[in-house]
């Protein structure tokens, strides 16, 4: 967890989910007809667009002009389609397709706690792996659904990428990332009723024998919806971190799963891991290879991620790899979003202490909003007043030569790997001799610290940024590519550790 200029964007997040969780709990009323559904659309559509017009930095940011045009234009497109919201699929879709569309990852509506529309599948599931789009899971009780490893070719006489941007990406995950792009395939053959989605309905196919031809499509329910759900998350993801354990699966290779960095409380689980990391770390610097797994990582609290890196190498090696960065952060100065800050302060308290850093930089926060909001400026400026709105950087020149210590490190990710599973990505990959393997990471945009309030009707939560960085050295949703990319299916975890370990033979 960083103070200062980076935030305290665990503490917060954990705080808002208390705020959130009290907000959802109110009932809501679920609307029973059209046009109790179509009510409902409009008046949270309305809700967040001026959520954002009032609340977010987006709209006064000259850097990103595009964002404010999407406000206007965004809006106009959602309040069109409002004529085909009839139920709970056209309710969610459309203000989905609203909130993506400003294309911010912590611009983001979910839902209460009444079940997801009901799903159809085509009797197959779809995997982009390396050697195509293929077909992973199969209806085994319908011989007509495609053979396992069968290739989709296209569909409808459009590419699988083109329909992604058709079909999937106005509404869910950012185009801009390589591993969603990944994702969306999956999802092409998954529908929710989502009524401003036009369902596929034939596709060309190869089969494993070498066989091309078109296979027509037949939408039903799955057979059994909670082993669909699963495997449809599974396939979606690939597979993930084991929890966290440090293990040593060969001599002189030592595994350590960090499978994620938000751990509330089971905070003594990766406590224990870094005890342990710390402890047997002469040894472990001694040895072939020391993996850190963090596959499927989503981020949570970066001390986390700080102080397992600061474990093996030791504070001072790392501190010397990691100069203080040179950026600043506009907040966006508004009443409500003070109001909400103001709320947050007694739980800041209560889970750090009065007193405590991350409760001086909460009072600090309020108190520049208050101040900005007193004399009419749209933004408070945090850290170095000489750096230019336009600021932009890049992700910094990684260290060349050997590492520190005769094993060599591997850091395994993937591009789930988001928030604080960056910052951790940010401090490992700044140490000399690492190396990534698997996939590129996910991304970060530059607005930050997320404000969540339930919309007006009580069926959603509407979350969104309240600052933006500027000069930050990893730039607007830029990832990492990895040194390896993937040698095995990602899906496949035992082909997996098999790739990485085969790496510690070599030099």
């Amino acid at each position: 967890m960083r103070h200062g200029l980076t935030g305290l964007r665990a503490a917060l997040s954990l705080a808002a989910v208390a705020v959130a969780s009290a907000a959802m709990a109110a009932e809501a009323r679920t609307p029973t007809t059209a046009e109790g559904w179509r009510a409902a659309y409009v008046a949270d559509l309305d809700f967040i667009r001026d959520a954002v017009a009032a609340d977010h930095p987006g709209p006064v940011d000259p850097a990103n002009p595009t964002f404010a045009a999407w406000l206007k234009t965004g809006y106009a497109e959602a309040r069109a389609r409002a004529g085909q919201v009839s139920d709970d699929q056209g309710y969610r879709s459309g203000l989905m397709r609203f909130a993506g569309g400003f294309h911010d990852s912590h611009t983001a509506i979910w839902f209460d706690e009444r079940p997801d529309p009901p799903p159809s599948w085509p009797g197959f599931m779809v995997a982009r792996r390396l050697e195509g789009d293929v077909v992973t899971v199969r209806d085994e009780a319908d011989p007509a659904a495609p053979a396992m490893g069968t290739r989709i070719l296209s569909c409808d006489g459009r590419s699988l990428d083109a329909l992604t941007a058709r079909d999937i990406f106005p509404a869910f995950f950012d185009p801009r990332l390589p591993d969603d792009r990944r994702r969306a395939v999956t999802h092409l053959f998954n529908d929710e009723g989502d009524p401003f989605r036009k369902r596929l309905t034939a596709c060309r196919i190869r089969t494993p024998d070498g066989e091309a031809r078109s296979l027509k499509l037949a939408w039903r329910p799955p057979p059994d919806r909670k082993a669909y759900v699963r495997e449809l998350i599974a396939v979606t993801n690939g597979a993930a971190a084991a929890w966290f354990s440090l293990q040593e699966p060969a001599e002189g290779v030592a595994w350590i799963s960090l499978p994620t960095f938000q751990v509330e409380d089971r905070a003594a689980d990766v406590q224990a891991l870094v005890a342990r990391v710390k402890a047997e770390a002469p040894r472990l610097r001694q040895g072939r290879l020391i993996v850190f797994d963090a596959r499927g990582n989503g981020g949570g609290s970066s001390v986390w991620g700080q102080m397992i890196v600061e474990a093996l190498w030791g504070p001072e090696a790392v501190a010397a790899a990691t100069p203080k960065d040179a950026a600043a952060v506009d907040w966006r100065a508004s009443p409500r979003n003070k109001a909400y800050f103001d709320g947050l302060q007694a739980k800041m308290d209560a889970q750090y202490g009065v007193g405590s850093p991350a409760s001086k930089w909460m009072v600090s926060v309020r108190e520049g909003l208050g101040a900005a909001i007193a004399a009419g400026r749209p933004l408070w400026r945090e850290g170095d007043p000489s750096i230019p709105a336009t600021a932009t950087a890049s992700i910094f020149e990684r260290p060349k030569g050997p590492g520190l210590f005769p094993a060599k490190v591997v850091l395994l990710t993937d591009g789930r790997c988001g928030s604080a599973c960056l910052d951790f990505t940010d401090v490992v990959l700044r140490m000399p001799g690492v190396v990534f393997a698997g996939g590129p990471t996910g991304g970060d945009g530059l607005y930050m610290e997320r404000a969540d309030r339930p919309t007006p009707s009580g069926l959603a939560m509407f979350g969104h940024a309240t600052k933006v960085y500027r000069g930050r050295p990893r730039g607007d949703m830029e990832v990492y590519q990895p040194d390896v990319p993937w040698g095995a299916n990602r899906d496949d975890d035992k082909a997996v550790r098999a790739w990485i370990l085969a790496m510690a033979g070599k030099g």
